[in-house]
């Protein structure tokens, strides 16, 4: 064996080895390693023109578990929607906040700047084990300009986990919203 094709070999398996590293570092980024019973974050929406724009998180939750979900921090001239879908279930179909294929909103205003406030579901009774997915959508026809920030709180009584963000600003599939408490 030629002592160029070796160096070429070791370059080239160093350089997987690497990427593989990179790879693997870049995913874990996505993912919380431990469990926890809260969770904060930051997030922004940039929305595509007349469309209601989602950001999804799978969260992974237990049976009975007591969740609170709270969009709040939310900037001056955006509207927040909130949705939870059960496992294996598609974005757009029953929300379990509202029971309906609808957004839940409850937060009330007169101009886009009254909105700030968010929309908090509390204590929410987890019906299943699994990776639900939570979207938190930035409504169009009411917010002003096309973007805009939040917070992203969650609270349990049991250990979850927030798996990774799916989507962020994609088209939201709910049709419209209500005010359920």
């Amino acid at each position: 064996m030629s002592i160029r094709f070796r160096f070429s070999s070791t370059v080239s398996l160093v350089l997987l080895l690497v990427c593989a590293l990179a790879c693997k570092k870049q995913e874990s980024e996505d993912f919380i390693a431990e469990k926890t019973k809260s969770y904060t974050g930051s997030y922004a929406w940039e929305c595509a023109s007349g469309t209601d724009c989602q950001d999804v998180f799978q969260v992974e939750l237990e049976k009975g578990a007591k969740v609170s979900f709270t969009v709040n921090s939310v900037s001056s001239g955006s509207v927040a929607q909130i949705a939870l879908y059960l496992p294996g279930t598609a974005l757009g179909s029953t929300n379990l906040f509202t029971m309906s294929l609808k957004e839940r909103r409850c937060t009330e205003g007169k101009a886009c700047s009254d909105y700030t406030a968010g929309e908090t579901v509390n204590d929410f009774v987890v019906p299943q084990n699994g990776i639900y997915l939570f979207a938190v959508t930035r409504e169009w026809g009411t917010s002003c300009g096309s973007g805009g920030t939040y917070q992203l709180n969650l609270k349990s009584n049991q250990n979850f986990s927030v798996v990774k963000q799916t989507t962020e600003d994609s088209p939201s599939k709910a049709t419209g919203f209500e005010c359920v408490k």
